[in-house]
């Protein structure tokens, strides 16, 4: 198993998998999914992916799985034992893709994203998610050994965005509607 995770069950009705996000964190991310249209960075193995697209409508989920080898295999191993076939994997990094996004006038319900963890990679693709939903979700806030908290919380201050933490997961909400349908 990779260093700092774990076994969960992203969705109820499957197996158990190694995945970087907690039980929890899996939870939240069903729940925000919900009958959405979610536009995932970074899959990995699927936990996340699977827990989300376990309720959303669709799910495109973007990593160029070249950091952690055979990673798309056990992602799409992962989503055949779940059954579900409401997921793209888009084999592309987030800064590339994401601005082709923007200008094909693309529209998601909900950004997730948990990809590359430096400062300035954190801030590319929060500026460009924000463009493209109201409800942005990032994995690892908390954790002092990468850049990510210091970036979203310049990106999206407390006193000016609501903002909700489930373990290290952080939703920030662009519009007082998209709160309101979530609480």
């Amino acid at each position: 198993m990779r260093p700092g995770w774990g076994m969960i069950q992203p969705a109820p009705d499957g197996p158990e998998i190694e995945a970087g996000i907690s039980q929890a964190e899996a939870d939240r991310l069903r729940e925000l999914a919900r009958d959405k249209r979610v536009l995932e960075i970074g899959s990995a193995f699927g936990g996340s992916t699977i827990a989300m697209a376990s309720t959303a409508r669709e799910v495109v989920a973007v990593d160029p799985h070249q950091w952690i080898p055979g990673s798309v295999d056990v992602l799409r191993a992962n989503l055949a034992a779940y059954g579900l076939t409401n997921v793209r994997i888009v084999q592309e990094l987030s800064f590339t893709y994401l601005p082709a996004l923007i200008a094909a006038g693309e529209k998601f319900d909900l950004v997730y994203i948990d990809g590359d963890h430096s400062g300035a990679a954190v801030a590319l693709d929060a500026a460009n998610a924000r463009q493209l939903a109201p409800v942005l979700a990032f994995h690892d806030y908390g954790n002092a050994e990468i850049e990510v908290q210091p970036a979203l919380d310049a990106a999206f201050p407390p006193d000016r965005y609501r903002r909700h933490l489930v373990g290290a997961l952080l939703t920030a909400y662009l519009e007082e509607r998209a709160y309101v349908r979530h609480i």
